[in-house]
């Protein structure tokens, strides 16, 4: 099928309508996009910073929308499900790593700006084992932004095995550190914010962060 996006074909370009066509397999979705955020990262691949970016490109790595049609093996959605879709949109399902359930290690993984278009269009067709329900409470704008920074956040505190009473330091309470200090308070943590920012604490105090020290070991 035919895609209507929005793209850059050369860097530094500005973003330009852009279609491109592509087909649904038998495990995909095609989701009708209602939000899309651009990270710095997206902005790294539309300018080619790396030096491996390959035009056209079609940003957009976090999304929400919402299922309206899917292939005939997919029985996890349904149509009309509300779903996030972040950078991995596939995977080959059968090697070691996905069988780990470690997909992001998988040598045939696609992921947006690399091998895929994103989501700064009408649709976006993904694998449907990389598209998540989101509940009701949280279907706005605001919280596309869990499908990446939120993901990645997540991972990190999950995978350090933090102990209930525990006192957790938040080093840069930009993006990735703003998320992962509202998820640390909201698990019970007392957290410490580390930032340079005086500008930042009035903020940061609203969201039960109580402790902040700058890098120059001033106290605020």
């Amino acid at each position: 099928m035919e895609i209507k996006a929005w793209a850059v074909k050369t860097p530094k370009q500005d973003l330009r309508e852009y279609r491109y066509k592509k087909d649904m397999g038998e495990n995909d979705v095609l989701i009708q996009i209602k939000y899309c955020s651009l990270l710095k990262a997206d902005i790294f691949f539309m300018d080619n910073f790396w030096s491996d970016t390959k035009y056209p490109l079609v940003p957009g790595t976090e999304i929400f929308g919402v299922i309206v049609k899917k292939g005939k093996k997919v029985n996890n959605i349904k149509i009309g499900d509300y779903v996030g879709v972040g950078y991995q949109i596939d995977a080959c399902l059968k090697c070691s790593s996905c069988k780990d359930g470690k997909e992001q290690f998988c040598k045939k993984q696609r992921v947006i700006a690399i091998h895929e278009n994103g989501g700064l269009a009408k649709h976006i067709i993904v694998n449907s084992n990389f598209v998540y329900l989101i509940p009701s409470n949280i279907q706005k704008p605001e919280y596309v932004s869990l499908l990446g920074y939120g993901l990645t956040s997540y991972s990190a505190i999950k995978h350090a095995n933090l102990k209930k009473g525990m006192k957790i330091g938040v080093v840069g309470l930009g993006n990735l550190g703003h998320i992962a200090a509202q998820i640390l308070v909201k698990k019970g943590f007392e957290v410490t914010a580390f930032t340079h920012s005086k500008d930042k604490v009035n903020q940061l105090r609203k969201l039960g962060i109580n402790h902040f020290v700058n890098p120059l070991n001033k106290i605020y």
